[in-house]
């Protein structure tokens, strides 16, 4: 009778967990872009031999080329950047270096496994970015369930650079790795999330 009760509960949590697995969203529909929001990253840099804290923030918006942005600020211990973030539709690019230098990230939405998109937004490089899978990820002891992973490559003059993000549409990227090789020489770049303020 035990072994009988055993195996029932057993199969109700393997039912359950199914269950929570169906419910995971398919598509990511938007990344959240409003006033107000900040989030506070732990930032490797294996070139710098460096590991300290970056904070991106978007205090408000400006108008650039007669058009509406948002303000894009990265704060760290040694420096702030200001860039813009440009929504128009389903597009989100983020012009992270200034107007002039072109767009450093650019995301289409919903976005499903199997999305994918190219274009050469940055310094003549040719990008290409394609959802490859949703994931469970662990980060600074924090679980997050279903997050999409976007893969992105890039392919310059004298560089190339590979690309994974784990991210939300509630909270934006979660996780974040770059791999690039640039006149042989190559380089780590990562972000993970330690936490965020993200309006509704």
């Amino acid at each position: 009778m035990k072994k009988q009760v055993s195996n029932l509960t057993i199969v109700l949590l393997i039912f359950i967990a199914a269950c929570k697995k169906d419910h995971i969203p398919q598509t990511i529909s938007s990344y959240p872009i409003k006033v107000g929001n900040a989030w506070t990253y732990q930032r490797v840099d294996s070139v710098s031999h460096k590991m300290d804290t970056l904070m991106i923030s978007i205090p408000g918006t400006n108008i650039v080329n007669g058009k509406s942005m948002y303000l894009w600020v990265r704060t760290s211990s040694s420096n702030i950047d200001t860039g813009y973030v440009f929504v128009n539709n389903d597009t989100v690019a983020f012009y992270e270096n200034g107007i002039l230098a072109g767009t450093t990230d650019l995301l289409i939405f919903p976005c499903h496994i199997g999305s994918s998109w190219s274009g050469s937004p940055s310094g003549g490089s040719l990008d290409n970015y394609i959802c490859t899978s949703i994931n469970d990820i662990t980060i600074s002891s924090k679980n997050y369930i279903g997050t999409f992973v976007l893969s992105r490559s890039q392919s310059g003059f004298d560089f190339s650079a590979s690309e994974d993000v784990d991210m939300s549409s509630g909270i934006g990227y979660i996780y974040y790795h770059r791999h690039q090789i640039s006149q042989h020489v190559s380089s780590i770049y990562t972000l993970s999330l330690l936490s965020c303020i993200v309006l509704e």
